[in-house]
């Protein structure tokens, strides 16, 4: 294809195709130095190219299509398959711990997003108040599941997209409270179940709450939270009471109580179970210990 170039050193090099290439010293200089290069950028440099040491396998992008690769082949430019547009580059993350809006125009230039949900962590169970000689352990709250979707049709993003992360779920006097679900960008990820309250029998504890079954969310890529293990009493001053449910994101929180009375252990962020509490025989009841929250997570690519 024939190109018309002008520019003095120091210059832009200026070009309009139909013509046939007009040669300086500085044209050919900057071929020479294209020419060096196994991955060079052209308008349609490709006439003035092939003239000063193209050879065979050279690689080439066009300005006029960007999205193209163009290989030389002797006698002329062919465009391959792989389109440089498949490929991204990392520049940031966009971290939500609670629901929030994200504003696709304050990245003007981002070409695709990595969506990563974790869903909230279930509370644990109360540990019921017991009768003489019997110890309750409240059943350990589940984990939220995690859900990731890799996103590259960015036009079709609204301009402002809703973010929402699960809430905690919430210790009371039974049952623990179940963790929230957390979606973003069509990305669903649900919290983990509560456990179940300590019914002090035979020193035994609750059976933890169930976690959510398989497949719990929505993406490329989905994982269920783990459900805690149930606790047991050794002796009635030295508890085990398990450990509490644990989402992708969360550490597995468990514990050796060597007192008879005992508060629960909040979840750890993100998205991990509370670890239940444990009543001594004839103590009061002692609630269940909260979840953690979710989180969404937004790698954005350029």
């Amino acid at each position: 294809m024939g190109v018309s170039f002008s520019g003095g050193r120091g210059e832009p090099v200026v070009g309009s195709t139909g013509n046939p290439p007009t040669f300086s010293g500085d044209l050919t200089t900057i071929s020479e130095f294209f020419a060096k290069r196994s991955l060079r950028r052209f308008t349609t440099l490709a006439g003035l190219l092939a003239s000063a040491g193209v050879t065979p396998g050279d690689l080439a992008v066009a300005d006029d299509t960007p999205g193209v690769l163009y290989q030389w082949d002797v006698s002329g430019w062919n465009a391959l398959r792989l389109p440089i547009e498949s490929s991204f580059t990392y520049v940031e993350t966009v971290l939500f711990t609670s629901s929030g809006i994200f504003e696709k125009n304050d990245y003007p230039w981002v070409r695709a997003i990595e969506v990563r949900c974790v869903g909230a962590g279930g509370a644990s169970g109360a540990a019921e108040a017991t009768g003489s000689g019997q110890v309750s352990i409240g059943g350990p709250g589940c984990g939220g599941s995690y859900a990731e979707g890799f996103i590259t049709d960015i036009a079709s993003l609204s301009s402002s997209e809703a973010i929402t992360v699960g809430t905690a779920g919430v210790g009371g006097t039974g049952p623990g409270g179940n963790g929230g679900d957390t979606s973003a960008l069509g990305v669903i990820a649900e919290g983990g179940d509560g456990g179940g309250a300590g019914s002090g029998l035979a020193l035994a504890s609750s059976v933890p709450g169930a976690p959510g079954a398989a497949g719990s969310g929505t993406g490329d890529f989905v994982q269920p939270g783990s459900r805690g293990s149930v606790g047991f009493a050794l002796q009635t001053n030295r508890l085990y009471r398990g450990t509490a449910g644990s989402s992708a994101l969360s550490p597995i929180l468990t514990d050796i109580v060597v007192s008879a009375s005992t508060a629960g252990v909040a979840g750890l962020p993100y998205g991990g179970g509370g670890l239940g509490p444990v009543c001594a025989p004839s103590n009061a009841r002692i609630n269940g210990a909260n979840g953690a929250t979710g989180c969404v997570e937004l790698r954005l690519f350029a």
